[in-house]
């Protein structure tokens, strides 16, 4: 708030923590635009990423949202040279056929700012759901998605801040159940149609295979902090979804205990 206060072009819009979801709802009912970015205090835009939105949106004036590609950097801002967030599973450099089906999938977007929304679009389908505190920006792209087309523009757009309090990062099983129960909550229309089922199965496994590698160490890590709930979540996420990942800790691990060299 203190920043903001120092450029009088900038309205600073305070409220008690309600969550993520209620904070950028709070922030779209403020704004009065015809197209709409939600962007973390952490990362930044690149500078044409304004341009190259808009220019998507009016060659294609039908899509609820367009969106692009985000370029890790560490806290110091640093690029991690390879490391594009929002390319298509399975290596390719494009994304040629963005939609329900591919985001049901995996090939999500991180973060939000990436895409630029159509205001109508989140007046009619809503914005984001405050009862979810994690997945929340994936539930959302999925309501869009099933009531309009989306488009993948293929340019980075953002830099996206890779630290240690990242969310994804601080809970890892509470991110891979939130995530799991978004897919299942696409059932009444995934439902019935094969390559939509085929996807939300593609679309669990991705994120197994995503999350789940940290599942074993947060739950031995959780326990020995004595955070026991976070530690049983982490349990059972390792079962439900990625039960190899105990074999795989534990293969890690072997021969990593220190050795006191006054014994």
């Amino acid at each position: 708030a203190a920043v903001a206060a120092q450029y009088p072009s900038v309205r600073c819009i305070s409220q008690r923590n309600q969550g993520v979801s209620a904070a950028r709802n709070t922030g779209f009912a403020a704004s009065r635009g015809e197209f709409v970015i939600f962007h973390d205090a952490d990362d930044r835009l690149e500078p044409r990423a304004l341009e190259i939105g808009l220019s998507a949106h009016d060659d294609r004036p039908g899509c609820g949202f367009v969106y692009g590609f985000s370029q890790t950097i560490d806290p110091q801002g640093r690029k991690f040279e390879g490391q594009i967030h929002g390319r298509p599973i399975g290596g390719a450099h494009r994304m040629e056929n963005a939609g329900y089906a591919s985001l049901l999938a995996g090939n999500g977007m991180v973060p939000p700012a990436v895409a630029m929304f159509r205001r109508s679009v989140l007046e009619k389908v809503g914005a984001f759901n405050p009862a979810l505190r994690l997945a929340e920006d994936h539930d959302l792209y999925l309501r869009v998605a099933r009531e309009y087309p989306i488009f993948c523009h293929n340019s980075i757009v953002l830099e996206y801040r890779h630290h240690d309090n990242n969310t994804s990062r601080k809970n890892t099983a509470a991110m891979l159940k939130a995530m799991v129960k978004v897919l299942d909550d696409q059932h009444a229309w995934v439902h019935g149609e094969p390559q939509l089922e085929r996807a939300a199965r593609e679309g669990r496994k991705y994120w197994a295979m995503i999350l789940g590698p940290a599942l074993a160490g947060e739950m031995v890590g959780s326990a020995k902090r004595g955070r026991f709930r976070q530690a049983v979540l982490a349990a059972s996420m390792l079962l439900k979804h990625y039960p190899r990942g105990l074999a795989e800790y534990t293969s890690a691990h072997i021969g990593r205990t220190p050795v006191n060299p006054k014994a």
